[in-house]
């Protein structure tokens, strides 16, 4: 059996009674079914009909506007900026993904460490120490001078040539398995951080020496009653103002 539809011309909808559909039915013998209130619109001030009796904006537009607090030309506005930025960031990824294709890959190579001198296979363009210890210690030595305000720089390695050139400490000249590096100019007193003014010296001596100069350190110890110690007249990378000193 066929299924019957609504007989009013132009409407295929499905037949609810007297041979009409629902909504033929309902304007033609239940017109107040559904009765449609005169409001006025809270967001543009427009006078309209609607079926809700709580009814308080004349469009989305406007419930839109009154709950952003922005126009629709605004929100088209920043929807259009937002779509702009967006392709402009999916151009620079693209770019720099064309950037990353072309870029050839790192190949490991042996280097000197620039801390203790240590030749190292480098896995990595940018790895400059062999150890994570020796990274530590450099970091160390710079937090130290950035603490006092020192100028320079100094490595392990000037440091260990350094103590081969003269075969022990700088002070006491004999050798040592504790090797650390001193400030002739401690770093409290304004003494550069660079190896102009660090020499090699045993633990003992460099605990002795503390923060003293080196006059004062003499005649520290000769108030101790120990003999005094200076440096080494081997040393000769020290400025002029250090030997002075």
């Amino acid at each position: 059996m066929a299924q019957r539809t609504c007989t009013v011309d132009g409407c295929g909808k499905k037949h609810l009674a007297r041979g009409l559909c629902g909504t033929h039915y309902n304007q033609q013998h239940q017109p107040n079914r559904h009765p449609r209130y005169e409001r006025t619109c809270q967001a543009c001030g427009v006078d309209y009909t609607t079926p809700r009796k709580d009814g308080m904006y004349c469009s989305l537009a406007c419930r839109d506007d009154a709950r952003t607090g922005t126009t629709f030309a605004e929100r088209q506005a920043a929807r259009a900026e937002r779509e702009a930025k967006a392709a402009l960031r999916a151009e620079r990824l693209a770019a720099l993904a064309a950037i990353a294709v072309q870029v050839q890959p790192f190949t490991p190579e042996h280097r000197a460490c620039a801390w203790c001198g240590e030749t190292h296979l480098a896995s990595r363009d940018l790895k400059v120490y062999c150890t994570r210890k020796c990274k530590g210690k450099a970091k160390a030595a710079r937090r130290r001078a950035l603490e006092h305000g020192a100028r320079g720089t100094y490595t392990w390695a000037e440091v260990m040539r350094l103590y081969l050139q003269l075969g022990g400490c700088a002070y006491c000249n004999e050798p040592s398995d504790e090797v650390e590096p001193d400030h002739v100019i401690p770093l409290s007193r304004g003494g550069s951080n660079s190896i102009t003014n660090v020499v090699p010296c045993c633990k003992p001596c460099n605990s002795d020496k503390r923060d003293l100069g080196l006059d004062e350190w003499a005649a520290d110890r000769k108030r101790r009653g120990l003999t005094p110690r200076s440096l080494s007249p081997h040393v000769r990378h020290l400025t002029h103002a250090l030997l002075a000193a």
